[in-house]
């Protein structure tokens, strides 16, 4: 791996590509549009975490944004790109748990314990909900509760 260009020119390069101004990579990177000039420019370098996040906002290979000569878009991206059928598959599979096992021993893949309902949790709300219902005071007591129709 070989440093060919430098950063300026690799984010000029991608701008020019993508027919991008310095205003919509200011948008998408929330660098402001004279910072990235100077970058273009030769004038400032970006240190290594602000040149992560603008590759990561423009989805670019940070390698190749400082000049190396590797792939330019970011490889990582790419290993949540399915196609159609490969996302029909993955619907199938979530729709049918019950061969989620058969179908991970074929893979090769280790299965995920069965999910067992938080039957603990709920019993806990529902044990809590009728505590604090039975700490709420009453509007009225016994004494309250005489015969309102006896005469004193």
């Amino acid at each position: 791996m070989k440093i060919v260009s430098s950063f300026g020119n690799r984010i000029k390069q991608y701008r020019e590509d993508n027919n991008l101004t310095l205003a919509e990579i200011e948008r998408m990177t929330n660098v402001p549009a004279q910072t990235i000039n100077r970058y273009e420019l030769g004038q400032r370098v970006p240190k290594v975490d602000a040149a992560a996040i603008i590759a990561n906002k423009l989805n670019l290979n940070p390698l190749w944004l400082f000049g190396y000569d590797v792939e330019d878009t970011d490889v990582s991206s790419r290993l949540f790109e399915f196609t159609e059928h490969e996302q029909d598959v993955i619907m199938e599979y979530r729709n049918h748990p019950d061969m989620q096992p058969a179908v991970d021993r074929i893979l090769g893949v280790e299965s995920e314990p069965p999910k067992i309902p938080d039957l603990m949790y709920d019993d806990y709300e529902l044990s809590s909900t009728i505590q604090k219902a039975a700490q709420t005071p009453v509007p009225y007591t016994l004494e309250d509760s005489k015969d309102v129709t006896s005469k004193k």
